[in-house]
């Protein structure tokens, strides 16, 4: 089970201790969200969520929509399909509308309006969906969570499903009610379930970095790549033929991060939750500009693959300039080096 109180207090005490989040859990903020809401789903409350959304690190990418102005554009032409299924969903609920009480069917078409506003960005979507219904919706990124990209359905399933077989909701609601220092009454509608999920989740994921530090074994660099002043590194621990992996970011490489995915990270190191599977680690490393990055080492036993996927990314980037200081042709041609970088360190003959 993720959701417990032994996880919703390790993620409390990550929340405090590795964040600048504050302490009172969002309860002040929720009493701006559901008085915005109040005047009905139109241009003004668009406004205010769309600067929240920027707050909340749910629109800044290296990819356009990327301003408030484009979301602010783009959202006025959804507003009114976004009216219709916040009606739709108020409307089949007896109360406030609760992720206990409706299921992925009743709230995928909201979603997926908020996936068609920012190509397809799951922590744009999660978010502006959260401050529309934030009984309904649960908040996850990339980097508290450890949600992937194209996993917010699975995670909003899996989470309904142990919420209803927790036994101790009481417990887990007292848990974080304490927790919560705020200087202004809690709102009555604070949404207990999904932060509880939330917080369940950011402890379960942070947890199983403790816990492979301390299995034997030292960690092995599996990929460096080098960026000016620092790099950006996965490592892996071996147990039982079973392959465990963390990236490794300091501080000098943020720049090579979009900003929605670093946002609360300490500024001194910045190390992923564990994970389990090759997939997993190449959607960390895609958060980076990686293989355009100096390649510096790359295990033996993943040669191949990483040379799979370098080549595949490599071969197939767009044959136009990617940045300002880069004409075609120096653009093509640091391409071309960085495939023979790599082809070397990987030991291929291409």
């Amino acid at each position: 089970m993720i959701i417990s109180t032994h996880n919703l207090r390790a993620g409390i005490g990550w929340w405090l201790e590795n964040t600048k989040w504050t302490s009172e859990f969002v309860n002040d903020e929720y009493h701006e969200i559901y008085a915005a809401r109040k005047s009905g789903i139109n241009a003004d409350w668009w406004k205010v969520t769309v600067k929240r959304l920027w707050d909340w690190r749910a629109i800044r990418a290296r990819k356009p929509p990327n301003t408030q102005e484009e979301i602010t554009r783009i959202g006025f032409g959804f507003l009114d399909a976004v009216d219709v299924q916040y009606r739709r969903i108020r409307d089949q609920s007896s109360g406030e509308p609760s992720v206990e009480e409706l299921s992925w069917e009743d709230v995928a078409p909201l979603y997926g309006l908020g996936l068609e506003m920012k190509c397809g960005s799951q922590v744009f979507a999660c978010k502006m969906c959260h401050f529309l219904l934030p009984n309904l919706f649960l908040v996850v990124d990339n980097w508290a969570t450890g949600v992937g990209v194209k996993d917010y359905e699975f995670c909003w399933r899996g989470m309904k499903e142990e919420w209803a077989r927790l036994p101790a909701k009481g417990d887990a609601r007292r848990e974080l009610q304490t927790a919560i220092k705020s200087q202004m009454p809690l709102h009555p509608l604070y949404p207990f379930e999904t932060k509880i999920m939330e917080l369940s989740l950011i402890g379960y994921y942070w947890k199983s970095a403790a816990k492979a530090e301390d299995e034997a074994g030292k960690p092995e660099v599996i990929v460096r790549v080098g960026a000016e002043g620092g790099d950006v590194t996965v490592v892996g621990i071996e147990v039982e033929g079973v392959w465990r992996f963390q990236l490794q970011v300091n501080e000098s490489s943020r720049e090579f991060l979009d900003e929605d995915d670093a946002v609360g990270q300490p500024k001194e190191t910045q190390n992923s939750p564990w994970v389990h599977s090759w997939p997993a680690v190449l959607a960390l490393l895609d958060k980076y500009s990686w293989v355009q990055l100096c390649p510096l080492a790359v295990h033996p036993q993943f040669r191949r693959p990483v040379w799979h996927e370098v080549n595949r990314r490599l071969k197939g980037y767009p044959q136009s300039v990617t940045s300002d200081e880069l004409d075609r042709g120096q653009w093509l041609e640091l391409v071309k080096r960085r495939i023979e970088d790599w082809r070397q360190l990987c030991g291929t003959e291409g």
